[in-house]
């Protein structure tokens, strides 16, 4: 997130940067336009805005170095005055612990299929209602016809130059 935004932020300098905490935050606050909402953020957020119009962009990576990588951000998210909600459960459980099946489900971001369910909009909770499979279409569905764009986090060049193309971003 920091590498693309840093990438395209002289692009996007017309815009006002949003980062909720969370969809209650951003529900309940004002979203200036045009704004370039940051974050990790389940397709469907756009709903709580009703008379505004979003375009979705998606950044993919590899699932086990994205695993990866959020344990080990959890891991170095503890200073003066914060601590990661799941730091102590993440510095208790070693790495190779964290993707045993029964011990995994407790880690909401390191759960499998994180990226689709993500993209298919799949809420705390909904997981259990829905297949695998269907979530996989309604992933595939957005993508195809929701999503603006997408890139490749082990292709970040030509990804970043694909958002610019496509919004008029300077990079």
């Amino acid at each position: 997130g920091t590498a693309f935004y840093n990438a395209v932020a002289e692009g996007i300098s017309a815009y006002t940067m949003v980062r909720p905490k969370g969809l209650k935050h951003f529900t309940m606050n004002a979203c200036p336009k045009p704004a370039f909402v940051r974050g990790h953020i389940p397709y469907g957020f756009h709903q709580f805005k009703p008379f505004q119009s979003f375009d979705y962009i998606s950044f993919f990576r590899d699932p086990i170095k994205r695993a990866i990588s959020h344990y080990y951000f959890v891991l170095e998210a503890k200073r003066e005055g914060y601590e990661h909600p799941e730091w102590q459960r993440h510095h208790d459980t070693p790495l190779k612990d964290i993707f045993d099946e029964e011990k995994v489900r407790g880690f909401a971001d390191l759960q499998s299929n994180l990226q689709t369910r993500m993209l298919a909009g799949v809420q705390k909770g909904f997981r259990n209602k829905v297949s695998d499979k269907k979530m996989l279409e309604i992933a595939k569905s957005n993508l195809e016809n929701k999503v603006k764009a997408f890139g490749i986090q082990e292709d970040f060049e030509r990804s970043v130059h694909l958002f610019a193309k496509t919004f008029g971003w300077k990079t």
